[in-house]
């Protein structure tokens, strides 16, 4: 497999009234990403002087419990290093609900093969 490069960005940010750090781990293709976004801000939105210090002081952004609980997860993944096999798992189609769909299929094509067996006699 081919080695990613990687940044590591920490950001503070306000969860349940707490401020808190958290620090992700960007790929290759995220830090592209990431930048073309801020680059697009900077066109629509150039601030000088005054408005660009008060920007950089306004209140840390506050973050859902879905966007907490997903930072969590990957920072888990990261840190106990099961990231790569986790991907490959959900990748690969072996994943819990990749294997409930393909027993329910089975199941609808086994019906139906004893429905048509029942239909010809």
């Amino acid at each position: 497999m081919k080695s990613a490069a990687k940044k590591v960005v920490v950001e503070k940010v306000k969860f349940a009234g707490n401020d808190i750090t958290v620090t992700r781990t960007l790929r290759n293709s995220t830090l592209k990403q990431s930048e073309q976004n801020k680059a697009k801000a900077q066109k629509s939105v150039s601030k000088k002087g005054v408005d660009s210090v008060l920007d950089n002081l306004k209140e840390t952004k506050s973050v859902s419990t879905i966007t907490k609980s997903s930072m969590d997860w990957d920072q888990y993944k990261e840190v106990e290093g099961i990231e790569e096999e986790v991907s490959a798992v959900t990748k690969e189609g072996a994943g819990y609900l990749h294997r409930q769909d393909f027993l329910n299929r089975v199941d609808v094509r086994e019906y139906e093969k004893d429905r048509d067996k029942r239909m010809s006699k």
